[in-house]
């Protein structure tokens, strides 16, 4: 059984980032084990895309011998990255709900080491609140980073390098938008982090009263405060309700601007491989695979500012 040292527990960091090592270092080695499994899905899921050149070549020299060999191959490939993907998970998942775990028994210690007076100032709902909240975020933060963040990344890499070996200025162009993407999505960050932390802490708030509500509802009808607690809590329902619908718009907005850049970038790069495919620069499994590659990389693409 993984424990953390009591000498660790005094020292807890405050910022997210240091937290999360700081949880996760006794979870190391299903750390590591999850994210060599993605990094290896992630290269065979995107090169599997150059099966299709080759089958599409093989068929162009009527080799039906290396057709059926290639065709064959595939979904054998295909199936065995799955099972990657499925280590990853089985990993993800000892990672996860173990520094869940870590987390939420180094909080609780540090909360009940605290003075009476301590509890005495602050409402229940609003403590267990917080500890949720940053025991909860362990349940994003890690499987974002393994199959959104990190599988993104491999999966440019390769797909950037498959297009360079193809066509040296197709691949210019999906830097190219990359760079914008990156750029339009910072550009809009500061205000997407607004509206999402106006979301999140409307939510909070609601959570944290309802808590408070139903703890001392005893007290809450020995006073007749019973409406006057309803309303309250609608005020914050209906707050959540705005701030949600604000945030998921935003995002909504950010989805139409990257769609608009993926379209005219995409049209740049297909119109190049007619061009070269139309002078005999580039094979028809050439461009077939090029074509892949970007169908597989704009989903991707699209949701990269989402977070």
């Amino acid at each position: 059984m993984n424990k953390l040292k009591p000498k660790t527990l005094g020292a807890i960091p405050t910022t997210p980032w240091r937290f999360i090592f700081f949880i996760t270092k006794v979870h190391k080695k299903w750390a590591i084990l999850a994210i060599v499994a993605v990094i290896i899905a992630a290269v065979v899921n995107s090169g599997a895309s150059y099966f299709f050149k080759l089958i599409v070549d093989a068929v162009e020299a009527n080799d039906l011998e290396a057709a059926m060999f290639w065709g064959l191959l595939y979904p054998v490939v295909v199936f065995l990255n799955q099972i990657t993907y499925r280590v990853s998970g089985y990993a993800g998942a000892h990672w996860e709900n173990g520094s869940n775990k870590a987390a939420l028994d180094t909080l609780t210690k540090y909360l009940m080491d605290h003075s009476h007076s301590f509890f005495i100032d602050r409402f229940a709902g609003s403590i267990t609140n917080k500890l949720r909240n940053v025991t909860g975020a362990f349940e994003n933060i890690i499987p974002d980073f393994l199959w959104a963040h990190l599988n993104s990344l491999v999966s440019f890499l390769v797909t950037f390098a498959l297009i360079m070996s193809v066509d040296a200025k197709s691949a210019g162009l999906f830097l190219a938008l990359l760079v914008a993407l990156f750029l339009v999505n910072k550009k809009f960050a500061p205000g997407k982090t607004v509206v999402s932390k106006a979301s999140a802490e409307a939510g909070t708030k609601l959570q944290g009263r309802t808590v408070d509500v139903l703890s001392n509802i005893s007290t809450v009808r020995q006073y007749v405060k019973r409406d006057y607690e309803l309303e309250q809590l609608q005020i914050l329902t209906t707050n959540k309700s705005k701030k949600g619908i604000a945030n998921w718009l935003y995002t909504e907005k950010l989805l139409l601007i990257n769609s608009a850049v993926l379209f005219v970038f995409a049209l740049g790069m297909f119109w190049l491989l007619v061009s070269e495919w139309g002078k005999g620069g580039i094979s028809t499994g050439d461009f077939v695979l090029v074509l892949a590659l970007v169908s597989n990389i704009t989903n991707s693409l699209l949701f990269v500012g989402r977070a």
